[in-house]
């Protein structure tokens, strides 16, 4: 009995000692696809910085500039495309989340966002 016992613990300790090395290989191979793509990104940001695109400066969404009280110049024709997506987006999820044009308990109608022509 003693002896299948001691067989039994050295199974046990090599199945432990085979996840044991299993798990370990795995996170070495996580460690190392982790400092691959920190490498790539470390990489493309020194190439931006070295071309002059990665120093980019917020832009608010100001019309008029807070300190000198001047315009600022309107958004480009790509901003406007996107912020009418956005609209769109949103009247479409608002009519799909609203399945009736009133309120369902005081019969109120409901004020559906007007819809959005793009103006390109």
């Amino acid at each position: 009995m003693h002896h299948r016992k001691q067989q039994s613990l050295l199974k046990k300790e090599e199945t432990y000692a085979t996840k044991r090395a299993d798990n370990m290989a795995r996170e070495q191979r996580i460690w190392a696809a982790d400092s691959a793509v920190e490498q790539r990104t470390e990489a493309k940001y020194e190439v931006a910085r070295s071309a002059g695109t990665g120093a980019r400066r917020n832009q608010s969404g100001q019309t008029v500039n807070i300190v000198t009280l001047s315009p600022v110049a309107a958004p480009s024709s790509r901003e406007t495309a996107a912020l009418d997506r956005q609209q769109q987006r949103a009247v479409h999820l608002y009519s799909k989340a609203h399945s009736v044009s009133h309120n369902i308990i005081t019969g109120e109608p409901l004020k559906l966002p007007a819809p959005v022509k793009p103006q390109y």
